[in-house]
């Protein structure tokens, strides 16, 4: 049967909201699914015309509860989701594990279409993000002037944590409004203040709470997007792709959105972090024990929290990973590696390699007399000589790329 499995959007209206069709299509479910609080909207007498009609709260872990959906294939199952379902919803995961041929959507307004409309903000100069079960740096790459945000708070401590999470960076040139049960009808609530130093809201927050900030033009202590944040942006010990270089690489490799990047010997991870703030998924790989307490830090700070970390030896992980659209070589080259990364790189895939030792540059500088670039990277810094001043050569790096077919 097509669309056996229907997703309906439920807003804070309740069921006497919803379209007719998505009444008939839950009065006349097998199996009906949802959190406590969106099965309590539903009327007592749902299932009158459905006697066999079962509800069931989600379970914990998901995958139960899609199991059991599973088993009604074939039978009328609705599921009740907040708003919008592909609006940072169930419906994105549902849509991982059936077909279109099954699954349908009714949506609701979204959280973040009420409150766009409340703060009359253009959708398009807004990033709207989720804090539920993620990290607070994921706000990190968006923390720019001029820049709007929309969140979705865990819970009623989220913003309270946000504001801790903004003044330890001194970020305070913010305008913050919380709204809350939106579309209700009596418990819609707005709340309007600025990022002081108190770092206190004025009433208790709902857990149902759209948090909005306004950066203002005088943010202090943002970074750009773009590739090459200063090292001391990240913890290391010397040992890190440093900025100019990095730049360079990143350009090479192209990332886009949603593009995978291998990053391998990835060191303190900076390559990775900066293809995932330009939009990309990454997986890093590394061995080093020093290095990986650097990785997962500076992961933590500046990049996604979703980023895969594979430690130990990466040449029999490979084979097991998705295949990238683009791979880094920061340390760890030998011939079979080179060729495995050119074997399991995507077509039009980008590789770029560097290469500090005489033993990895003789690896790249005879695979470029087949195919391939290379550029030798020599940057020297300013510094001080006494009372005079001066530069200070790093040491030069071979940088190999390479576009596969």
């Amino acid at each position: 049967m097509k669309h056996w499995l229907t997703i309906i959007g439920i807003g804070e209206e309740g069921y006497d909201a919803l379209l007719p069709e998505a009444r008939s299509i839950i009065s006349n479910a097998d199996f009906i699914v949802g959190g406590a609080r969106h099965l309590a909207m539903l009327p007592p007498n749902i299932s009158a015309p459905n006697q066999h009609q079962k509800k069931q709260q989600w379970l914990s872990p998901l995958e139960d509860t899609i199991k059991l959906i599973e088993n009604y294939r074939g039978k009328h199952v609705v599921v009740l989701a907040s708003g919008d379902p592909m609006s940072f919803g169930i419906g994105v995961t549902l849509a991982r594990n059936f077909s279109d041929d099954d699954m349908r959507i009714i949506p609701w307004l979204s959280a973040f279409t009420l409150a766009l409309s409340r703060l009359q903000w253009a959708q398009h100069q807004v990033k709207c993000l989720t804090l539920h079960g993620r990290e607070l740096s994921i706000i990190n790459p968006y923390l720019q002037p001029k820049q709007k945000l929309l969140l979705l708070a865990h819970d009623g401590e989220s913003p309270k944590k946000l504001l801790a999470y903004l003044h330890a960076r001194d970020m305070t040139d913010i305008s913050i409004t919380l709204l809350s049960h939106l579309g209700h009808e009596t418990k819609e609530q707005i709340q309007k203040f600025a990022n002081n130093n108190d770092g206190e809201t004025t009433a208790p927050i709902p857990d149902l709470t759209v948090i909005a900030l306004q950066i203002g033009d005088n943010i202090k202590n943002w970074q750009s997007t773009q590739a090459g944040l200063p090292d001391d942006c990240y913890q290391h010990h010397g040992k890190i792709t440093k900025q100019q270089a990095r730049a360079s690489a990143i350009a090479k490799l192209k990332p886009h959105n949603n593009a995978l990047l291998w990053d391998l010997g990835a060191g303190t991870g900076a390559v990775a972090i900066e293809w995932v703030r330009a939009g990309g998924n990454a997986i890093a790989l590394e061995q080093d024990e020093t290095q990986l307490q650097y990785l997962h830090e500076n992961i933590r700070r500046w990049g996604n929290p979703d980023m895969i970390v594979y430690e130990g030896d990466f040449q029999q992980k490979l084979v097991e990973l998705p295949a990238p659209d683009a791979i880094f070589i920061g340390g760890g080259l030998t011939e079979n590696v080179l060729e495995q990364c050119i074997t399991y790189l995507k077509k039009g895939g980008r590789l770029v390699i560097h290469a500090v030792t005489l033993e990895s540059q003789q690896i790249l500088i005879n695979h470029a007399r087949i195919q391939g670039d290379l550029v030798k990277i020599a940057t020297a810094n300013h510094q001080t000589i006494g009372n005079f001043h001066g530069f200070k050569p790093q040491m030069e790096l071979l940088q190999y790329s390479y576009e596969k077919p």
